[in-house]
């Protein structure tokens, strides 16, 4: 009986974030959530791995406000600190995101922000996406302009331990960072979506379907929906 009911409680905790999942691209499930915390066990060890892992703790926390008094103390001071951290976080990317639009901007330099920033289009709550890092996708001659424009901006190249010429011929990407009021931030460089191999030709027409959007304070190029998809 003790196991039946361990199960139905690790059962419940993957229920639920589904439940939350769902929530965050429909809207439609908090009924069904508020439900399943007020009448069910929920083995909120796993459910804390599993939101953990799948990175939503801050979506989790907004899809679970109503409800933290059923949760264990320690779990919603954990969604607590986790959804203001990563509020906090997403300020200091976007305003470098900005400082970098207007600076290539200002070079002639044409780029599209890819997964994170560039998926702000697909969310409505884009600054609870968890993201630690700036991705940006160029043209590969356009590289040593670019690292003119880092490097002005006080950036350095992370190689990471490798070699420039191993992330250049094997790689699809390179990373920039720096330190700056004590937040580190580092930017990946792509010039391609996928490894250098045979036969590879990559989306030929990326940036024909490219189109201009607004930004907060910028005008940004942003991939078409199905480029998108394929550049997470």
């Amino acid at each position: 009986m003790l196991n039946k009911t361990l199960k139905e409680a690790e059962k419940n905790a993957d229920k639920l974030v589904l439940l939350i999942a769902s929530e965050i691209i429909q809207h439609n499930r908090r009924t069904e959530i508020k439900e399943l915390i007020t009448q069910s066990s929920i083995n909120w060890v796993r459910f804390k791995e599993h939101i953990s892992y799948h990175e939503i703790i801050a979506f989790t926390y907004l899809s679970l406000k109503d409800y933290l008094s059923w949760m264990p103390e320690s779990l919603v001071v954990f969604l607590r600190e986790n959804y203001y951290a990563n509020i906090l976080r997403f300020q200091f990317l976007e305003q470098e995101f900005f400082k970098i639009c207007n600076t290539c901007r200002s070079e002639k330099l044409i780029f599209v922000p890819i997964k994170g920033m560039g998926l702000f289009n697909y969310y409505d709550n884009l600054p609870l996406r968890q993201m630690s890092d700036i991705d940006i996708l160029i043209k590969e001659e356009k590289f040593s302009l670019v690292t003119d424009i880092f490097y002005r901006l006080s950036y350095e190249k992370y190689l990471m331990g490798s070699s420039e010429e191993y992330w250049r011929k094997k790689q699809c990407t390179l990373t920039f960072s720096k330190e700056d009021n004590k937040f580190n931030f580092l930017v990946d460089v792509h010039w391609a979506l996928d490894f250098k191999r045979k036969n590879n030709r990559g989306l030929p027409n990326l940036w024909n379907r490219a189109k201009e959007t607004k930004f907060g304070t910028v005008q940004v190029r942003l991939l078409s929906e199905e480029d998108a998809f394929f550049a997470l």
